[in-house]
């Protein structure tokens, strides 16, 4: 019943049970966490009654909401004669219990009990309530920290079926030893700030492999050692600016202005120049054994991704249509990668009267390629056929966009081939035209003006 309709009869009894409060209103239900969910917050104190001397008291406390009998001298119209106890924290919050957390029926059980005592050790003995027996008040929730925000965030990303490795790695190297412990409510422009600009002044950590202790290098002296530590520097900012965001539109937090005028370095991506000319990939080749040439040549055909490589199945190969299927990888969705005669070809021949279900690329041993293994082997045939060092797996994809560059391939079809949605990553990073090229492009269209 609306707590805005008024009685004006002294009591108003439903179902026997009257509320007492001033101004007097209709009584409203308790018995239930939803019917006194539903109740107004303006009013502190509602009553619930149980016989002539004893009602029971719902209060509304600033941390937590508790039970309270109250014991009548007379009748309850001596309002000035009564005695107040707490008895127990209301189910409102936690399930009950009968010892702290009380439902409704078993706070009447226990006010009846409170009135018995009442009785027998008489008024004189039960008037005076102090404050001290009241229960203790309900423990704080623990703040909301920057750890607390990074742990949901890498939460979400798995939810959504993102890596989180680089996150976790990011996260425990670069942002919680200095920030990690620190409230939401207390994290300021002025902290971030200073947190961001100390980091491309750091020393650089060494890759080992996982489970080793890191080592460092002294701290950055060259122009491009300082380019590669403002780049680390932008990317741990974007991951503690996207999991504030995630806290701020989750509820954690109510403020989004500390973190969103943090100015980004510039100008801190480069193109990545390494990619092999047809003569080098030849050389490439040549230089590495049957497993090892089967996963260079599927890579410049196809420019895939190392960890996509590493997953093509048989039943991926489609080699009458010349497609080759690539399974959902980096967030992206699924894509069919065109293929060459000769990409078709080959491919169908690492597929003919194989499994399904197998990996198409496979170890010497009969074992699909782990993380690191094609790099140490890469590494090995580079040097022995003088090729610049290191050379990556993605230094072919590099390769394959670069020639399909060269071949007047337009870009978004290239873009499509990578598994990109834009070209922005393809001029930023893969799309690198040599010299021969622009030299070639201008000789062949460039008129002549003089």
């Amino acid at each position: 019943m609306p707590l805005s309709t008024w009685a004006s009869d002294e009591s108003f009894r439903i179902d026997d049970l009257t509320y007492r409060v001033q101004p007097r209103l209709m009584a409203p239900d308790l018995s239930s966490r939803t019917a006194r969910a539903l109740l107004g917050t303006e009013y502190k104190e509602l009553l619930a009654y149980i016989h002539e001397h004893l009602s029971l008291m719902y209060r509304r406390g600033g941390r937590a909401n508790y039970w309270a009998a109250r014991v009548y001298k007379k009748t309850q119209r001596a309002r000035n004669q009564h005695a107040t106890k707490t008895i127990g924290f209301t189910d409102d919050l936690e399930k009950a219990d009968g010892d702290i957390f009380l439902s409704y029926e078993q706070a009447v059980e226990i006010a009846k009990s409170q009135y018995e005592e009442f009785v027998t050790k008489g008024w004189e003995n039960s008037s005076h309530i102090r404050r001290s027996e009241f229960p203790p008040p309900m423990p704080k929730p623990p703040p909301y920290r920057v750890v607390h925000a990074i742990c949901d965030f890498v939460e979400w990303q798995k939810e959504k079926g993102y890596l989180a490795e680089n996150c976790i790695t990011m996260a425990v190297n670069y942002v919680l030893p200095q920030l990690g412990n620190i409230p939401l409510t207390e994290l300021t422009r002025a902290t971030i700030w200073e947190w961001f600009t100390q980091i491309p002044k750091t020393v650089r950590r060494v890759r080992t492999a996982f489970g080793l202790h890191a080592p460092y290098k002294g701290p950055p002296r060259t122009v491009e050692e300082k380019r590669q530590r403002q780049f680390t520097a932008n990317r741990a900012l974007d991951l503690l600016s996207q999991s504030l965001d995630l806290a701020y539109n989750t509820g954690k937090f109510d403020n989004n202005f500390g973190w969103r005028r943090i100015p980004h370095f510039r100008k801190t991506h480069r193109a990545r120049q390494r990619h092999l000319s047809p003569e080098e990939c030849t050389t490439l080749i040549e230089a590495c054994s049957l497993p090892l040439r089967n996963l260079v040549k599927m890579a410049l055909f196809t420019g895939c991704r190392n960890g996509e490589l590493k997953r093509l199945l048989v039943s991926d190969v489609f080699e009458v249509r010349k497609l080759l299927l690539v399974a959902a990888n980096k967030g992206h969705e699924e894509r069919f990668v065109a293929l060459t005669d000769r990409g078709a070809e080959f491919a169908g021949q690492l597929a003919a009267c194989r499994n399904p279900g197998e990996h198409l690329l496979l170890q010497s041993s009969g074992r699909p390629w782990g993380q690191s293994t094609a790099y140490v082997q890469i590494q090995k045939a580079a040097l022995q056929v003088g090729l610049e060092l290191p050379l990556h797996i993605t230094a072919l994809r590099h390769t394959y966009a670069t020639q399909a560059m060269e071949a007047d391939v337009p870009k978004s079809v290239i873009a499509a081939q990578l598994g990109h949605t834009t070209t922005i990553t393809l001029e930023r990073h893969y799309a690198h035209i040599t010299k021969n090229y622009v030299r070639k492009a201008v000789q062949d269209r460039m008129p002549d003006l003089a």
